[in-house]
């Protein structure tokens, strides 16, 4: 019945290898489509009350554009409102980033969008990922909005960490709006996650390439006094792209002049990927020179789910941990190996392995981390729902859990006792609390969780090897004093 037991859980961990293999590899990551909507030709239909807008390519063929994640966008005009859906370049339904399938669209007399509603693929009410189901739109005389206000499923006001409860508008006399108020519900000014209640805005001129673009953003508090963000700023300068996005970042201080952030440099220069997501990050100092972080690295690549430092010229460096971070196979193979070296090795050479490891974690986790937040979440898989629509999440919570693996099996050889497992799970608590006090990251409950999980597999992955192992030797031993008696 133990060996059964045994060969069971032998099972389900190959499995679980086997999973994390195919999940933390790179290549599933690769965008849908290399085309910008904006590399595209859009291609509108019309038939009865239903408008159908495909994006083609040069050899028309209904292309997904990467910026929007769809191929076809169909509107539906109803007596009650408009539905609007959507698909990829096969016709099947596709979901949005923000986890919906289909939105709902009702209007007033003069024509305002007034209620939008978030549907999943039924036409039922869904959360977005970013807190809310249900956008209400307020207008002025001038068909501006005014007022946003942000609902759940039923209809009541919920707190989003992002635009509190809404968030309300003012216009200069060019009609933009240079003035953003993120209100609770009883629509008094709120700080919000991104560290302010209120941004004050101003746009370029419109003689210049950035017609009705942001070109400085000041940020305050509920009082409406200068509040400094994360990275020492109180505001930012933004350049565009061709595509409209901020390909320059410029920081500002109290005054609008800029300034040097707590990470040292000043501006930061991207490209971006066709879906818009960053391609390249360089960073440059005061003056303008370009500005190195603390391993060295001058910028970064992203592509295909991996992150590269890069060097002073651009070219892509070499570091131990950025290459851990993107050979995700090498962590598995290397985690597997300590388990199994484990099994052979004395408690001195286990112990003095065990120390290794923990430096090792630390180094993963505390040394060099360029994020710099102070925040603390405690609600327990609390990005779940992302985990459809964003695979960088199920790759952070396998590494999480691999990362610790190592701390059960060798904890469970010095110690083959259950509360052993405690110990790996205070290392996470600890590691936690100093990500949060010193500002290198956040205090997530949901990374002690999967830490704990992976304590408790490296746990019984170990007891399962050391059994068979003990079974292989008693073999082994029966059979040769057998062999020897016979002789």
């Amino acid at each position: 019945m133990k060996m059964l037991y045994r060969k069971r859980i032998s099972i389900l961990y190959f499995l679980f290898v086997i999973l994390s293999l195919v999940f933390i590899n790179p290549s599933i990551q690769k965008p849908k489509s290399d085309y910008h909507s904006s590399q595209l030709k859009e291609i509108t239909t019309k038939e009865k009350n239903v408008v159908r807008i495909d994006y083609v390519n040069e050899d028309g063929e209904i292309t997904i554009a990467a910026n929007q994640g769809f191929a076809t966008r169909k509107i539906i005009t109803t007596e009650m409102g408009k539905i609007e859906t959507f698909f990829d370049d096969k016709g099947e339904p596709v979901t949005q980033s923000a986890g919906y399938y289909q939105i709902f669209r009702e209007y007033d007399d003069m024509n305002n969008n007034i209620r939008t509603t978030f549907q999943d693929a039924e036409g039922k009410p869904v959360t977005r990922s970013d807190g809310y189901s249900i956008e209400e739109k307020l207008y002025n005389e001038k068909r501006q909005i005014i007022e946003t206000r942000y609902l759940g499923m039923s209809g009541e006001p919920v707190f989003t960490k992002s635009y509190g409860c809404g968030k309300i508008n003012e216009y200069n006399e060019k009609g933009e709006i240079c003035k953003i108020i993120f209100v609770d519900e009883k629509r008094n000014p709120v700080m919000t996650e991104r560290g302010y209640a209120i941004m004050k805005q101003r746009y370029y001129c419109h003689d210049t390439d950035y017609i009705n673009k942001v070109e400085r953003e000041l940020y305050y508090d509920e009082c409406g006094k200068p509040v400094k963000l994360s990275l020492g700023q109180y505001g930012v300068h933004k350049e565009y792209d061709e595509n409209g996005l901020a390909t320059v970042l410029t920081y500002l201080d109290m005054d609008g002049n800029p300034t040097i952030t707590n990470k040292g440099y000043t501006t930061i220069v991207r490209e971006f990927q066709a879906n818009g997501e960053i391609a390249t990050e360089k960073y440059y100092d005061l003056l303008g020179n370009p500005f190195s972080l603390s391993e060295g690295q001058y910028g970064i690549n992203r592509e295909n789910g991996q992150t590269t430092y890069l060097d002073k010229n651009g070219n892509k460096m070499i570091n131990i941990k950025n290459f851990l971070y993107n050979q995700s196979w090498v962590v598995v193979f290397f985690v597997l190996l300590i388990v199994f070296v484990s099994t052979f090795l004395s408690k001195k050479m286990n112990s003095l392995l065990l120390i290794m490891y923990i430096l090792i974690i630390g180094y993963m986790t505390l040394m060099f981390r360029e994020s710099i937040s102070s925040k603390i979440q405690v609600s327990l898989f609390w990005n779940y729902s992302k985990i459809i629509t964003d695979n960088r999440i199920l790759v952070e919570i396998l590494r999480n859990i691999w990362l610790f693996i190592p701390l059960g099996a060798l904890f469970y050889r010095l110690y083959p006792r259950k509360i052993i497992i405690m110990i790996p799970v205070l290392i996470s608590i600890v590691i936690e609390i100093i990500q949060y006090l010193t500002g290198i990251g956040s205090c997530d409950l949901d990374d002690i969780v999967h830490n704990g999980i992976g304590a408790i597999i490296g746990y019984k992955m170990e007891k399962i090897a050391l059994d068979d192992y003990s079974e292989l030797s008693a073999a082994y031993s029966l059979g040769y004093k057998y062999k020897s008696s016979a002789n």
